[in-house]
């Protein structure tokens, strides 16, 4: 039987380095002369997303702040905080302040559990689970329990639904959700949507993964100012309480 032998050298060694600079000129290139900051957006919580982010662009501590180890709760003990704020940064900053109010009144934070909606920006939910375990280990060194709930809405076209659905299922598990629950509209819909997550589970393995975004920068810098607003909202709220 013959192996083939794998040089002992590290994939990115293969490649040259390329530029900022180099890729912008190559994304500009593809734009067909349009400025790459075209591609710019501004989303509803205050700040600004380009189009690419590289290592440079963002800190190296945003991965190792996560609490990876799973959360274990009893079920009778534990307190629900349920938000159904629309801003992200105020969804993270109700469940914060609420949480740190539970504890205040005698709560431990590991009987604390955390309830969220899912949109439909991918990009957008994965970095906000990961900014609120990352805000809430900050502040109480214990893994956040969180739980996100899917609601399913009656549509003409039900494949659509589906994959709106799987994006969303696939958003919580990536961002860290311990829990997905489904508000389905029907028992078929409910089937597929229970489906959904176990092919997650048993055939792509993504609950496995420690913290399968690491090294997506443009994920990572996306926490980075989630954490930072939602942070800086949070300390205004303690000194004037």
């Amino acid at each position: 039987m013959n192996f083939l032998v794998v040089p002992k050298k590290k994939l990115f060694e293969e490649f040259p380095p390329v530029s900022s600079k180099e890729w912008e000129e190559a994304i500009s290139k593809s734009l067909k002369g349009r400025e790459v900051e075209s591609l710019n957006w501004d989303t509803d919580e205050g700040f600004e997303i380009n189009p690419f982010y590289r290592k440079n662009n963002t800190s190296e501590t945003v991965s190792s702040q996560l609490v990876t180890q799973n959360s274990e709760q009893s079920e009778e003990r534990t307190i629900k905080i349920e938000t159904e704020k629309e801003k992200i940064t105020a969804q993270l900053l109700q469940c914060l302040l609420e949480g740190k109010e539970q504890m205040k009144k005698g709560a431990k934070a590991e009987e604390i559990q955390f309830t969220f909606p899912l949109g439909q920006s991918f990009f957008i939910e994965v970095s906000k689970l990961k900014a609120f375990r990352i805000l809430w280990a900050k502040l109480t060194e214990i893994p956040a329990h969180i739980l996100c709930y899917i609601t399913s809405e009656l549509q003409e076209n039900e494949g659509q639904q589906f994959i709106q659905n799987t994006t969303k299922a696939l958003s919580a598990i990536i961002g860290g959700a311990d829990n997905i629950s489904f508000h389905p509209v029907n028992e078929f819909t409910d089937r597929v949507n229970q489906n959904i997550v176990r092919i997650a589970q048993h055939e792509s393995f993504l609950y496995q993964v420690t913290n399968s975004t690491s090294g997506s920068y443009y994920i990572e810098a996306i926490t980075e100012k989630l954490i930072k607003k939602v942070w800086e909202n949070f300390a205004r709220e303690r000194d004037t309480n």
